[in-house]
């Protein structure tokens, strides 16, 4: 496969080392201090102000994409309602502001009272409302992250019941999806290929102590405000050491497709969760790399139906 051509380094490699400084500071201010930031450094201009640009953009979609609010239900109702039981029931805690707001469930940043550590707060949207099935699969997450100890992988610590709705508390993470990283710092492609076996490592700690991720994509990679990749959500994930055959522990559907799909590998689009297995994992991985070195998936642009069949029986875009 041919490489992409990257941004090569301008003639003195510090100043793109200063952009990509200034940009990191960036991602912790408004869009209101970049106008300052571009007026105090006209000699990195106008690439500096191309970042910022980017950097912008990429926060407005995500902010879009996390607040959608559900068509059954008011948005801010429910989230209100959430932040007021956290509030009473969490003591220990106190909740800064809201991250994320998905299908699943909502995420909270907080900070613990005694430790003053930043922590994410993940809460199951539906509550005492909630299936069966989405408390197993809540309570699995907790327990297979628990089960893991590794510095790219998000820590749990601690688990609990808010009023009948399932919450706990994780590491948190302060940085941009993988995809967008690469998208905003344009790092040469030595580079990538470190993160790439940096995660690569983390997912095979995952492996050997049963558990497969099955939905790594890039919204599911995180690189922090350090350069460090961190793999999160482990909502979809399974676990090889349990008889997938209890009817109690089982939280698949046989058939059902889940995950993102232009990265499941093609027993996951043809809905066979008997042969999942850390191979979906590396398919998935590998679609990841593809997406970071050039910039596009490999498969041509289309509906579902058509992603569905390209990765079952097409070979993939050189």
């Amino acid at each position: 496969m041919k490489l992409p051509k990257q941004r090569q380094p301008s003639a003195s490699s510090e100043r793109e080392e200063r952009i990509q400084a200034i940009v990191h500071e960036a991602m912790n201010r408004t869009a209101a201090d970049d106008s300052r930031l571009e007026q105090e450094h006209p000699h990195l201009m106008p690439e500096l102000g191309e970042r910022l640009r980017t950097l912008r953009a990429i926060q407005a979609a995500a902010l879009a994409a996390r607040y959608a609010p559900r068509a059954e239900e008011p948005l801010e109702a429910v989230l209100s309602q959430d932040l007021a039981y956290l509030q009473d029931e969490l003591p220990n805690y106190e909740i800064l502001e809201r991250v994320e707001y998905g299908g699943q469930g909502i995420v909270y940043k907080a900070a613990q009272r005694t430790t003053k550590r930043i922590v994410a707060i993940k809460v199951l949207l539906d509550g005492p409302l909630a299936s069966e099935r989405q408390r197993r699969r809540f309570a699995q997450e907790v327990e297979l992250c628990s089960r893991l100890n590794h510095p790219n992988i998000v820590t749990v610590y601690e688990s609990g019941v808010v009023r009948g709705r399932n919450y706990c508390a994780m590491e948190f993470v302060e940085g941009l999806p993988i995809d967008d990283y690469v998208l905003l710092h344009m790092p040469p492609v030595r580079e990538i290929v470190q993160y790439f076996i940096t995660i690569c490592r983390a997912v095979s700690h995952a492996h050997q102590r049963g558990i497969i991720h099955r939905d790594l994509s890039p919204a599911n990679i995180l690189i922090d405000v350090d350069g460090v990749p961190h793999i999160l959500d482990f909502g979809l994930a399974k676990d090889m050491w349990r008889n997938e055959g209890d009817q109690h522990s089982r939280v698949s559907v046989a058939g059902q497709v889940i995950g993102t799909l232009p990265y499941l590998s093609p027993e996951q689009v043809s809905g066979r969760d008997e042969l999942v297995d850390v191979r979906s994992d590396i398919y998935s991985l590998g679609v990841v790399l593809y997406r970071l070195l050039t910039g596009s998936l490999p498969y041509e642009e289309g509906g579902r139906t058509s992603l569905q069949l390209q990765i079952l029986d097409a070979d993939p875009l050189p």
